[in-house]
């Protein structure tokens, strides 16, 4: 099984698709790098919904999506869009990766990383579906905190990177 990454379902163009243990690795190291980078709410909202894509709790090969599913807000799209693409730019560059325990083959993460980059510079506001809910599949965690271990965002029910054992 799989995973499909991509802007919108009006937007094929650019789609990819990952292993199962390649999202496992992708998401981890967008969370890891994108911790400490997060400096608003929506942005870290982005970074929970993000570790919220846990294959470990809800599945393997249920956890790709579209970024417009993303909990966007529309005063900060601009802003938060580019946040992403720091995130996936600073994940390249291997920051946090020293938390992974594991050095991840850079060759095929890299590349997913740019077309993940390419997935959040194509998305604009009319992609996203504003009235729809865009909840995390296993909901919005009760407290936002960062995991001790990992020091990265934990969604609902933990660290995405603690439950991927």
């Amino acid at each position: 099984m799989s995973n499909w990454f991509g802007t919108s379902p009006t937007k094929p163009e650019g789609r990819f698709q990952a292993t199962n243990g390649a999202t496992d690795v992708l998401l981890a190291v967008l969370c890891l790098a994108g911790a400490p980078l997060a400096q608003t709410p929506q942005q870290i909202r982005l970074m929970v919904w993000l570790a919220g894509q846990d294959q470990t709790l809800i599945g393997r090969g249920v956890a790709g999506f579209d970024l417009c599913d993303l909990p966007w807000e529309r005063p900060s799209f601009a802003a938060d869009r580019a946040f992403l693409l720091v995130v996936a730019a600073a994940a390249k560059t291997r920051v946090g990766w020293d938390r992974l325990g594991y050095t991840p083959p850079p060759e095929p993460l890299e590349e997913n990383l740019d077309l993940f980059a390419a997935l959040a510079a194509a998305l604009e506001p009319g992609d996203v579906a504003w009235d729809d809910d865009r909840s995390p599949i296993l909901g919005w965690p009760e407290t936002i905190r960062l995991c001790p271990r990992h020091d990265a965002y934990e969604h609902a029910h933990g660290c995405l990177l603690c439950n991927d054992v």
